[in-house]
């Protein structure tokens, strides 16, 4: 019986004790390119939206999604989502003062998360060929030595960002890009210059969403969706009204990021209900929006029944873990000094 009960326990605090030991991700950070050689990008800081691509074996699907977004930022000034963060950056900052707006608009970090394919030959080769050098980006790869999960890339991208503005976008470019970004602009300017709202209220951290009606999903997708739903609140206790946490197109600003990300343990595919967890007890509001969604070939997602119940297994472990570990105090939620944002 001790012998069960052992073997439960470890199973149930495995992610637990996976982060106990292995705290530091390792890394190697490389600048691509930037906009002005002059600069030292170290000490460059003025970012107005920071992309953070988690990428697992996407040599074939990365440039596609690359494309799209490369496309709509170089419809500058006309591009609408830059503009709005722009408003939102004046409000937040400088009380809705017009000020120099940062200097680099769009800082592009991809974190190659251990692929064994050419992932980052590709992002590498993508980024040589680009023309207009005079866009106001920077281009950065973060490489993982081995595959940590895609929690663990998400949280190294995000501390590695240097944008006011932080979005979580997945490689394989299953939201639009141009509608998502400007559905999460929006309501990310519409939370900081909500009259209702308290002066030192904590941000609004922006979910992308694929609850909406008219998303199309398999029977399959939409069973394990209601499924995960019900399970997530019953194991950890989120609203129901909170539909799609495991949207991969997330807009955080800098001072949230650093908060969730800094507490971040999950490294694999549950750490969107950790980060949602540690948000609800930080006080902060989670905003969904709808954001057009497609499904994509190449989904790392095996449908086979024994994956899917193995994977659903490890979902529901992960999820009592995180539930079990804040409760017992094992994790703890800790602040960290931001500065001046």
């Amino acid at each position: 019986m001790s012998v069960l009960a052992t073997a439960g326990g470890t199973f149930l605090f495995y992610p637990a004790i996976l982060a106990l030991y292995h705290k530091a991700i390792d890394h190697t950070t490389t600048t691509l390119q930037q906009p002005d050689d002059r600069q030292n990008p170290q000490e460059n800081t003025n970012v107005l939206l920071s992309l953070v691509i988690p990428a697992y074996n996407e040599q074939d699907r990365i440039t596609v999604m690359l494309d799209e977004c490369y496309e709509y930022f170089g419809k500058q000034p006309k591009c609408k989502a830059i503009q709005t963060l722009l408003q939102a950056y004046q409000q937040q900052h400088h009380g809705g003062k017009k000020k120099s707006p940062p200097s680099i608009l769009v800082e592009w970090i991809v974190v190659n998360d251990g692929s064994n394919d050419n992932t980052c030959q590709v992002v590498q080769g993508y980024v040589d060929k680009l023309e207009d050098d005079q866009q106001p980006f920077l281009w950065k790869l973060v490489t993982l030595p081995v595959n940590e999960g895609k929690g663990a890339a998400v949280q190294v991208g995000m501390t590695e960002a240097t944008g006011f503005y932080r979005l979580m976008v997945d490689a394989d470019g299953a939201t639009t890009f141009e509608q998502g970004l400007e559905a999460v602009s929006k309501a990310m300017l519409e939370s900081i210059t909500d009259p209702s709202k308290e002066e030192n209220a904590s941000p609004t951290i922006i979910f992308g969403s694929r609850a909406g009606d008219d998303v199309q999903r398999t029977a399959l997708r939409a069973f394990l969706m209601h499924s995960f739903l019900w399970l997530r609140s019953c194991v950890v206790g989120t609203p129901l009204t909170l539909r799609d946490t495991q949207c991969g197109f997330k807009l955080f600003d800098k001072y949230s990021a650093m908060q969730l990300f800094s507490n971040l343990h999950l490294r694999r595919w549950a750490f969107d209900i950790e980060l949602v967890y540690v948000a609800l007890c930080m006080g902060m509001a989670i905003q969904e929006v709808t954001v057009p969604w497609h499904e994509v070939d190449g989904s790392k997602l095996n449908t086979g029944f024994l994956a899917l119940l193995m994977v659903s297994i490890g979902m529901l472990r992960d999820m009592m873990c995180v539930r079990a570990c804040y409760v017992l105090g094992i994790w703890t939620i800790q602040a960290v000094a931001t500065g001046k944002l």
